[in-house]
């Protein structure tokens, strides 16, 4: 019982530590167009994202039950677009999302970008806090979009898609 307790602890602490430690991998296409990245740290859970021109529909499931999004509430989908901010939308080496938001997938403005995680459900709209990124100043911005509506019709937004991260299992040093 000892044993199973220490393996279980060691478990525990290699996953926060994995999490806690892990680089942002930027997903940059040929063209220089940033199409998502890996390793996003909210929360301590790490998520693979996507930026996605298309219907709420499409995207999340139908789009018709809350239960259909990565983040179910106001504060969690805040705390999401923040990392998007601070993690993900940056002026690196790599380009100048922050500065140019055309360089984000489905994004046709160079000035500014709605990278939307939505959260809330009305029977037409998804309500949704963004990455917002205006001339460089960045902020945690929020709405609403109908789930009908292709994103393509505002050249400033764009879904944001989460997926958890497989991350590796730390080895079974203790068997």
């Amino acid at each position: 019982m000892v044993v199973i307790s220490v393996v279980f602890c060691l478990l525990v602490v290699a996953s926060t530590t994995t999490a806690s430690n892990a680089t942002v991998i930027l997903n940059i296409d040929g063209s220089g167009q940033l199409l998502g990245a890996q390793n996003v740290n909210v929360g301590g859970t790490l998520f693979d994202v996507s930026f996605v021109e298309d219907t709420c529909i499409n995207i999340f499931d139908g789009c018709d039950a809350v239960s259909d999004f990565d983040f179910l509430t106001a504060s969690d989908a805040t705390a999401a677009a923040q990392a998007l901010l601070d993690q993900v939308l940056l002026d690196s080496v790599a380009g100048l999302f922050d500065s140019n938001p055309s360089l984000v997938n489905g994004i046709e403005s160079s000035s500014s970008s709605h990278l939307m995680v939505p959260f809330a459900l009305t029977d037409s709209r998804a309500f949704f806090r963004s990455a917002f990124n205006s001339n460089g100043t960045d902020v945690v911005g929020n709405g609403s979009f109908f789930v009908i509506n292709n994103t393509s019709i505002d050249p400033t937004a764009v879904w944001v898609d989460f997926n958890k991260a497989a991350v590796s299992e730390p080895g079974t040093a203790l068997v």
